[in-house]
């Protein structure tokens, strides 16, 4: 994926459709923390929805990523967020 085509509405639809893995999203420093748990949140919902559907024997024979999704998100979450204070030089 190319910056040019980082539309955060259009990858809210659908996340997996413009990253390979929900890991990739934590890599993407032009989205804000805020945004990235986001798309994590609604791939989280889509793989849900997924694995709904195959215990109803109606999946499309996708994989479900669900558990890479929730990593990703418990990696987000615990991720130290960035601060003024972090980014300023130290005062001496």
């Amino acid at each position: 994926m190319t910056d040019a085509t980082l539309d955060l509405d259009e990858i809210r639809k659908d996340p997996s459709r413009h990253f390979e893995a929900p890991h990739d999203v934590l890599e993407q420093s032009q989205f804000s923390q805020t945004q990235k748990l986001e798309i994590l949140e609604q791939w989280e919902l889509d793989a849900r929805e997924l694995e709904t559907a195959a215990s109803e024997n109606m999946a499309g024979g996708e994989p479900s990523c669900l558990l890479e999704v929730r990593e990703a998100i418990h990696q987000l979450m615990n991720a130290k967020p960035e601060t003024q204070e972090d980014t300023e030089a130290p005062v001496t």
